[in-house]
C-alpha cells in the first residue's frame, strides 16, 4: 500500500487536544477507502498538511468519487457512499475532537479534508 500513497508537506506539526484512537480511525478509514478505489495504481493517494492556523489534512485521490451509472439514483449513490467510507463515524468523531470534516469532488478527483485547531487558535 506504500506505492500507492503520497505525503507532501510533512513539517513538525503543532499540538492538538484528540483522542488519538479516534483520530488513527478516522485517518486509516480514509486511507482505507481511497486506496480501495484507486484499484492499485500507484501514487493514486496524496495526502498534504499544511499547519498556518490550524492543521488542515487533505487527503486526495485521483479517482472518480463512486462508480455510477447515468441512470444511478444520487441519493442511493451518496448513501452507498457513506457506509462504505463510514463517514457519519469519521464526521462524529471530528466533531469530538474539535475538528472539521468535508468531502468534495474536484476536476481530477475525490478530496477529503479534516482540519483541527491547534492550541494557541482553539
Amino acid at each position: 500500500e506504500r506505492d500507492l500513497i503520497e505525503v507532501c508537506g510533512m513539517t513538525e506539526l503543532p499540538y492538538i487536544a484528540a483522542d488519538p484512537l479516534q483520530i488513527s480511525f478516522m485517518f486509516s478509514s480514509v486511507l482505507s477507502y481511497l486506496c480501495r478505489l484507486c484499484g492499485g495504481r500507484g501514487n493514486c493517494v496524496r495526502i498534504s498538511l499544511d499547519s498556518a492556523e490550524s492543521i488542515r489534512v487533505v487527503f486526495h485521490a485521483a479517482v472518480e468519487s463512486s462508480p455510477s451509472s447515468p441512470a444511478a439514483d444520487p441519493q442511493l449513490e451518496r448513501a452507498r457512499f457513506e457506509l462504505a467510507l463510514g463517514e457519519p463515524t469519521i464526521r462524529e468523531f471530528a466533531i469530538n475532537n474539535g475538528a472539521t470534516y468535508e468531502r468534495k469532488v474536484t476536476e481530477d478527483g475525490l478530496e477529503i479534508g479534516i482540519t483541527f485547531r491547534t492550541q494557541t487558535h482553539a
